[in-house]
């Protein structure tokens, strides 16, 4: 009884590293957070607790150099003049693959339109939180992020 040779699927790098990646930040529950307050390159967290992880070679690696279906979370972060903190925002949901690098373009105008909307008595900093994968962000979660990340620290110039 003879069998046909199985056909053995092609190797294809890219795609074995596009899911080993997307694997990665998942597991270890990964995201992206930028202020523009601070002016530096964005952070990498851990979105279950909020706090800055600190980033490898290959960590960089996997949140830059591979394009993912991103969930952004876009907000102008305020405070009253009596000390009450709020915030507006907009949670997107990318409809392609980014690069980590890409998402400032991709923000822009929709940030700026945010921005425009907000008091701008109060408006003391814009921040994104980006996810690589869906996520469904809740508006507490987000603020105790970026309070934990200084959002509120410095005034926008």
């Amino acid at each position: 009884m003879s069998s046909k040779p199985r056909k053995k699927k092609k190797h294809n790098i890219k795609k074995r590293i596009n899911n080993s990646s997307a694997a990665i930040v998942k597991q270890h529950n990964l995201a992206v957070i930028y202020s523009y307050n601070d002016r530096q390159l964005s952070s990498i967290i851990n979105i279950k607790h909020g706090h800055k992880v600190t980033p490898t070679e290959l960590l960089i690696q996997t949140i830059t150099d591979v394009p993912y279906t991103w969930t952004i979370f876009i907000a102008g972060l305020c405070e009253e003049a009596d000390g009450k903190r709020y915030m507006k925002s907009e949670e997107i949901q990318a409809n392609e693959r980014y690069r980590q690098y890409e998402l400032a373009d991709y923000l822009s105008d929709r940030h700026s339109d945010l921005l425009k909307s907000c008091n701008h008595k109060h408006l003391v900093n814009a921040m994104w939180l980006a996810c690589p994968y869906k996520y469904s962000f809740t508006d507490e979660q987000v603020f105790k992020i970026f309070e934990a990340n200084n959002g509120w620290d410095k005034l926008v110039v």
